[in-house]
């Protein structure tokens, strides 16, 4: 956490099941939103696990 996700708020889930996928539209680009699922951390989506369920220690994408 850093200190600006102090500063932001949101409303509360709409249903047991709801997901959040907060992008800040004005840094994140239009494909961005098509790679990160709705209900998936842009973090789900870097760190998936491998095969033997271990999670990388940075993006392979890095």
């Amino acid at each position: 956490m850093h200190y600006g996700d102090t500063m932001h708020s949101t409303p509360p889930p709409t249903g047991a099941n709801a997901g959040r996928r907060v992008l800040y539209y004005k840094f994140a680009e239009e494909k961005t939103f098509h790679f990160v699922p709705s209900g998936c951390h842009y973090n789900d989506a870097l760190f998936r696990t491998d095969s033997s369920g271990k999670v990388p220690t940075r993006a392979a994408t890095y």
